[in-house]
């Protein structure tokens, strides 16, 4: 027994890295094209299925000849103006946990994020800095790589923290 129609399930593999096309009901022998879309601060990485490259493309176009089961991969990445290092401060680092962010000569009402190595925003703190001003973290999160960001009008500040516990 042949089935005439097949499923095609597309995911993403985290939660508003992007947008994907093409899943849905096929033709047994139809062609399914795949796109992926990255949302900002996101790249297309690859399409896998149980853990195996398919393509690298953004978009994948195969014959459907059974149900499906692939995964668009994308990965975070920063833009050039959070690249941009020099004014803040984070310490001790590597850090159990509680650190601090050294504001430096960054002055004014400035918004302050702990972001994962996914790009989602853990936790966002609203402050005002003076010079040399400093806050104290204490993240319950789990052991890995993060970052501070530091945002102050429409400059960006990026620094990495390595949690351990």
């Amino acid at each position: 027994f042949q089935k005439d129609r097949y499923t095609v399930y597309v995911t993403t593999n985290y939660i508003d890295c992007g947008t994907v096309e093409g899943a849905g009901e096929y033709e047994a022998g139809e062609t399914a094209t795949l796109t992926a879309t990255p949302n900002d601060n996101y790249r297309f990485v690859n399409w896998t299925e149980a853990g195996e490259e398919l393509s690298t493309e953004a978009e994948y176009s195969f014959e459907v000849t059974s149900d499906r089961y692939i995964v668009a991969n994308f990965v975070y990445e920063m833009s050039v103006d959070e690249i941009e290092l020099g004014s803040i401060s984070v310490y001790p680092n590597p850090t159990s946990g509680m650190f601090k962010v050294e504001f430096g000569s960054i002055t004014g009402d400035v918004t302050c994020q702990i972001v994962n190595a996914n790009g989602s925003v853990i936790e966002t703190r609203e402050m005002s800095a003076t010079d040399g001003s400093e806050f104290v973290f204490d993240c319950n999160v789990a052991p890995g790589a993060y970052f501070v960001r530091v945002i102050s009008g429409d400059r960006v500040w990026t620094k990495s923290v390595v949690i351990n516990r």
